[in-house]
């Protein structure tokens, strides 16, 4: 994982290593929505109820400047040993419950999540402020826009309702706060995460902007026009660890179940199992793709499904949905703006990516914690990300050994089956 500063990364497509990957990744997911094959484990700093810094759909907040830190300012205690009523948040049958009763139990209950990401945040602000970067209000406003649409645009049509477009835009962000209150009861995230989440991306997003612009070359341009208006396929797909659970699904596709039932029931990639293994649209000229899974897709009969496929980290079993030829309409040149614009966001999208996880590791190794009760809850959680991180390994090693060919011991030259013999 790079640990150096945060500073501007060069993207030469001419040059090798992370610049050019970063090009490549960039141009992958230059559509929106793009599926990943696979999963991201969660860092040992963030939190095991709460989602991840990393994650997607925590990249917004409501706030700006918020200042979540509890206090126990007003709780002044009278001489008697009572609270005055006036320093009561609450009371109950006319006894005060202050400030100070709420501060302890909230701090075991919620402190640890909260400080992580405060701790985030204030590094990000040193680095804005060493940087000469600027995070106004306005920014913050617009991250939680653009990830409102990111998570729940899809689920909110507004094309079929009556009305002006002003009263459909009120519908719809109203309907945004709903589902976000859902996510937030769903996924155990409280709204003070969400929002300090909303600041540390849009600072992380005014970091990585400086510069990409000014990288973006013809070349470039014109792989990403071949991805979005190409040749393309419409493919479900089933996702193993190994051939034996591979072989258990064409087994059931063999008896008559349907590719897509299947695929929900045993998939290993979480995102498009939930859609029984369906994927967006791709075409050749993708590389977010390994050329195995492609080859494969656009070998294709419509209605076929494909033999076993290895791309290195997992097995596939493909169904060829639709195949999509290219518009003939649509020119390179009348395009070109918007390709720029897809792809400029797309390479935010991977600058971002690798600042939030160097930010993580930062964070581990500068965050001091005072508080004796914050302080072992962090350390029990650090500890417990090393064994979960060693069981996995364990499980890996483990599942690669019973896929590995077993071949048989040596046998005594008299004992062979004397098909196997040596000719005399």
């Amino acid at each position: 994982m790079d640990t150096s500063p945060l500073s501007r990364v060069p993207l030469d497509a001419e040059t090798s290593g992370p610049e050019q990957k970063t090009v490549k990744i960039a141009i992958a997911i230059i559509l929106a929505g793009a599926m990943t094959l696979g999963a991201c484990a969660q860092q040992p700093g963030s939190s095991s109820n709460a989602t991840p810094l990393g994650d997607p759909r925590a990249e917004t907040g409501s706030r700006t400047e918020v200042d979540y830190k509890l206090t126990a300012a007003g709780s002044v205690a009278t001489a008697g040993g009572g609270a005055r009523a006036a320093d009561a948040v609450a009371t109950v049958n006319k006894q005060p419950i202050t400030v100070e009763q709420l501060h302890r139990p909230l701090i075991e209950a919620y402190g640890l999540n909260i400080l992580i990401h405060l701790a985030q945040l204030e590094l990000c602000k040193q680095k804005a402020a060493a940087a000469g970067v600027v995070v106004r209000p306005e920014d913050i406003a617009a991250e939680r826009q653009r990830t409102l649409d990111q998570m729940f645009k899809e689920a909110v049509n507004t094309e079929t309702l009556r009305g002006t477009d002003e009263e459909k835009e009120q519908f719809r962000q109203k309907e945004y706060e709903r589902l976000l209150e859902q996510f937030f009861a769903a996924r155990r995230v409280s709204r003070p995460e969400f929002d300090l989440a909303v600041q540390v991306t849009a600072y992380l997003r005014k970091l990585a902007e400086p510069g990409l612009a000014e990288q973006i070359t013809d070349r470039h341009l014109q792989e990403g026009f071949n991805i979005m208006y190409g040749e393309k396929v419409r493919v479900r797909h089933i996702q193993f660890d190994n051939m034996r659970q591979c072989t258990e699904a064409q087994r059931r596709l063999r008896e008559g179940e349907p590719f897509e039932k299947v695929a929900s029931e045993m998939s290993t990639n979480a995102r498009t199992r939930a859609a029984g293994g369906a994927v967006r649209p791709f075409s050749r000229a993708e590389p977010m793709w390994p050329d195995a899974f492609k080859d494969a897709a656009f070998a294709l009969k419509e209605s076929e499904i494909s033999d076993p496929v290895n791309t290195g980290d997992a097995i596939h079993l493909i169904k060829l949905e639709q195949r999509i030829p290219p518009s003939s309409a649509v020119k390179f040149e009348d395009h070109k703006e918007v390709v720029r614009e897809q792809l400029l966001s797309g390479m935010i999208q991977v600058r971002i990516r690798a600042l939030r996880e160097q930010l993580a590791v930062e964070t581990r190794q500068s965050l001091v914690i005072n508080d004796p009760v914050l302080a072992r809850q962090y350390q029990l959680r650090l500890e417990q990300a090393a064994v979960e991180t060693a069981t996995d390994n364990a499980q890996v090693r483990r599942e690669i050994e019973a896929d590995r060919p077993r071949v048989p011991a040596a046998q005594p030259e008299d004992l062979r089956p004397p098909a196997t013999r040596p000719a005399q």
